[in-house]
């Protein structure tokens, strides 16, 4: 089971409330006794003073008897149960006691801590008391006097029930501040690493292709690192991208020599040589395009790509539109519509969606492009025969061409739709509302 929130946040603001809570409780506790101490011990100075008067009233009469001969000063012991007492007991048991008692004697009670003076009792009521006694001995009296005045404890927890309030609620308060004060510095101090994943937001969107900004010296050097590697990333990027370019120049050249020699074979008579050496020609032709396309594939996601979407329809729609002129080529898109990927890419997949919409459309080709949940959506739809259910995920396959007297590889749907996956983009194959075949397009947008 996890004990820790996820977040960072979250623990820091855990950790914050755990320490601060237990601070503050320790903290009333330890207030509370103190309290309560002192309350006792003034109490106690009190009792003090009256068993001082309790001695000072006590005196031996003839023939060995005791006697008090004034009452206290405090009215408290002539009043019934007042929770005020005093006792003078000997051995053989209660020699006097105050008007307060009536009729009842004070136990003997629990000493109170290291004080063997003080003690705990039980009143005659049930009450608390906190007793003082004291053992004297008395001039022309035999033995010991034991003196006890006690007094009620009951104000004392008055007093500290109210006082404990008082402290809960403040501490309360305390508490509430503590931990708004504990959210505003985790959020002041994560405040870095918020804008950290903002400008990485912006990075993956393609609005910005390194992390700019002063950050903190715990940060900082996180940020020099993956600035590096964002910069790396992109040489690598490049690399690929001229590698592949490179090899495509350095192939091209052979390649029509093999295809002309073909075409030569064929006039001199050598038409079987001429199938096999143009058909060998035309495999490496789309295994090159297929590796090719892949090596740009893998070389894609530039932090600052953005292409607008637009110039890239209309340019496609105007070319088509010369290599297909009983077709009609309508495109619908917003002006402001971008994708965030490389334009090269861009022309390729809807290139290669478009002519092979151009290739089987009777009459006209719709392409219309809208925005959602930050994905382009393009449709690319014809009113020719469509494909049958089972049909549209064949021609998805590497090479796989359902009529061989059209023209093509092959490859184009297939290229568009691992195009359109390493983007995180998808293609999707359906009927279109005109009865043809509809290509449903996803890409990333860009801001």
């Amino acid at each position: 089971m996890r004990l820790t929130p996820r977040s960072l946040q979250g623990r820091l603001l855990l950790g914050a409330a755990i320490w601060g809570l237990l601070a503050l409780v320790l903290t009333e506790l330890l207030l509370l006794y103190t309290a309560r101490d002192q309350m006792e011990a003034q109490l106690r100075q009190r009792l003090s003073a009256d068993l001082d008067q309790l001695l000072a009233a006590s005196a031996a009469q003839p023939g060995g008897r005791l006697a008090i001969e004034r009452e206290l000063s405090d009215p408290l012991y002539q009043r019934v149960f007042s929770g005020h007492y005093w006792q003078v007991a000997r051995d053989d048991g209660v020699v006097a006691r105050s008007r307060s008692l009536w009729d009842q004697a004070l136990p003997p009670g629990a000493p109170v801590g290291g004080d063997a003076g003080s003690v705990y009792l039980s009143g005659p009521r049930g009450q608390s008391l906190l007793a003082l006694t004291r053992q004297v001995t008395l001039p022309r009296l035999e033995g010991t006097v034991r003196l006890t005045v006690a007094s009620d404890l009951d104000d004392v927890e008055a007093v500290m029930h109210r006082f404990g309030l008082v402290l809960t609620a403040g501490f309360g308060a305390l508490a509430l501040g503590l931990v708004l004060a504990a959210v505003l510095q985790v959020r002041l101090g994560l405040r870095p690493l918020r804008r950290l994943r903002d400008e990485l937001i912006a990075i993956r969107r393609g609005s910005a292709s390194t992390l700019a900004g002063e950050y903190p010296s715990e940060v900082a050097p996180l940020v020099t690192d993956m600035n590096a590697v964002l910069r790396d990333n992109q040489t690598l990027i490049e690399r690929a991208r001229s590698r592949a370019g490179n090899l495509a120049h350095a192939l091209k050249t052979p390649l029509s020599v093999l295809s002309n020699e073909a075409h030569q074979q064929r006039r001199h008579g050598q038409t079987a040589l001429a199938g096999r050496l143009q058909q060998v020609t035309d495999e490496m032709q789309r295994d090159i395009d297929w590796h090719l396309a892949h090596a740009r594939i893998a070389a894609i996601n530039r932090p600052d790509a953005r292409t607008s979407l637009s110039p890239v329809l209309t340019r496609l729609q105007r070319t088509l539109s010369r290599l297909f002129r009983e077709q009609r080529i309508d495109v619908s898109s917003m002006p402001e519509l971008a994708f965030r990927g490389e334009s090269q890419d861009l022309e390729q997949m809807l290139g290669n969606l478009m002519e092979n919409a151009c290739k089987w459309a009777s009459q006209q080709v719709t392409v219309t492009a809208v925005s959602q949940d930050g994905q382009l959506e393009i449709r690319i739809e014809d009113d020719g025969p469509g494909l049958a259910p089972e049909a549209r995920d064949n021609v998805l396959h590497r090479g796989r061409r359902l009529d061989e007297s059209v023209p093509g590889s092959g490859l184009g749907l297939s290229i568009v739709l691992d195009l359109a996956d390493l983007y995180g983009g998808s293609l999707a194959l359906g009927p279109s509302s005109s009865g043809g075949l509809s290509a449903r397009l996803r890409l990333p947008a860009a801001s």
